[in-house]
């Protein structure tokens, strides 16, 4: 359904980067996705990840659209704590 849509909005040429197979594709997949269905934001959560702090979204799109020092905030990264502790 993904490459119908693409085919019958002129976006064909796009069909090669959004497949179900491959770790790459399959981010791709979860970044387009949201943007086709007009979402404000998409938070992507891998399933080895353990959230401890109860305000993780919250802190997670605190900055989305906002602009910081004159340039507007499209996305967000995490960081890894470590086993010790360390990130």
């Amino acid at each position: 359904r993904i490459h119908q849509f693409l085919n019958k909005n002129n976006l064909a040429h796009l069909t090669p980067l959004l497949q179900l197979e491959g770790y790459s594709n399959i981010r791709n997949l979860c970044v387009f996705l949201p943007h086709i269905l007009g979402s404000d934001a998409a938070v992507l959560i891998d399933d080895d990840e353990i959230f401890e702090d109860t305000r993780f979204m919250d802190k997670a799109l605190e900055f989305i659209g906002r602009s910081i020092e004159g340039e507007k905030v499209l996305a967000v990264a995490g960081y890894y704590i470590n086993p010790d502790d360390d990130f």
